[in-house]
């Protein structure tokens, strides 16, 4: 985390820069609209980028930049905040894309797919302090969640 809310805006700024130059290299992508600034899906369902592809499906993307996993290969799995539920209970995304800026490399994360892996999983995962936003949350070992097909590395 940064040292104030504003500079961990400003870093998450990079992941989403990052995903969206990768989102639109990719031949199936038709058109990405930025939604960051648009209060239905900012506040509302947790959304940066609607994504249509050539067959006209959409997708809703969350990204998040994290400059701790190259360290711990854990994912952190929000629960709650002070405030509110939690990113991953909160979002109305299909996919959360993660940026590890010193991987180089983004974790394509299906929303519905890590939900039932917590689902089935709680029990055996430790609930932990996330930071200074008073959030709490599960740190989960990417190579598991992989495994498991919750989610996909992308090497940039």
């Amino acid at each position: 985390m940064g040292k104030t809310f504003w500079e961990d805006v400003e870093r998450g700024a990079l992941g989403e820069s990052v995903v969206w130059n990768y989102l639109s290299s990719l031949d199936n992508i038709r058109s990405i609209i930025d939604v960051r600034k648009d209060k239905r899906y900012f506040n509302k369902e947790d959304v940066d980028f609607l994504v249509q592809t050539w067959k006209n499906d959409i997708y809703k993307i969350e990204i998040k930049t994290d400059f701790k996993a190259h360290e711990t290969n854990n994912l952190f799995y929000e629960i709650k905040t002070l405030t509110d539920k939690g990113c991953f209970d909160r979002t109305k995304s299909d996919i959360i894309f993660y940026y590890i800026p010193q991987l180089n490399q983004i974790l394509k994360v299906g929303v519905d797919r890590i939900r039932k892996y917590i689902t089935n999983n709680s029990n055996n995962l430790k609930v932990i302090n996330g930071g200074d936003y008073g959030t709490t949350g599960y740190l989960i070992n990417i190579d598991m969640l992989e495994k498991s097909n919750v989610l996909k590395k992308i090497q940039l």
